[in-house]
């Protein structure tokens, strides 16, 4: 991906040239690699248009726009702590909750996002001492719920949607 980035003619035609080699091959397969090769060319036109001072002014903005939300996971963690009154150094914290954040992307599942909140406990058991009750814990894990309840409640509409089209 970042050689189609910074050497999008290159890309492109390497892929044109297996698009003709395939193409040889049927009628059938000329026509799909017809749209394909109108496919590579929208996104050879994207790319030389994302390289631009423009295109690279507004992924700038993008990364300055997404930055709220994504304080929003990441810091949650530390300010939880913080309220709680557990001492925890602000990086460390920050670093573990991108961690956290980056294996919830492998938990496709309603049930996978379990792993999440064991995973979440087990890291930020490093921070929260064994004399700590089960209250706290409860919290803990309560704000990992509220954290990941947005991907649950996204997974229950797609698999109701699906079990009302089989019906």
């Amino acid at each position: 991906m970042l050689t189609a980035i910074i050497f999008p003619g290159v890309v492109k035609r390497v892929i044109e040239r297996l698009a003709k080699r395939f193409a040889r091959r049927s009628l059938r397969a000329a026509e799909r690699m017809e749209k394909v090769l109108g496919g590579v060319d929208r996104a050879h036109a994207c790319m030389i248009a994302f390289g631009s001072p423009k295109g690279l002014l507004t992924l700038l903005l993008a990364i300055v726009i997404s930055a709220p939300s994504h304080a929003n996971k990441l810091l949650a963690g530390y300010v939880t702590m913080r309220i709680l009154g557990i001492p925890a150094d602000f990086t460390d914290i920050l670093l573990l909750q991108t961690l956290i954040s980056f294996l919830l992307y492998f938990a496709p599942t309603p049930g996978g996002s379990g792993l999440a909140e064991l995973t979440s406990a087990a890291v930020m058991s490093i921070y929260v001492s064994a004399r700590v009750d089960a209250e706290l814990h409860a919290d803990l894990a309560l704000h990992q719920q509220l954290r990941n309840g947005h991907r649950r409640l996204a997974d229950i509409l797609v698999l109701a949607a699906e079990r009302a089209d089989r019906a």
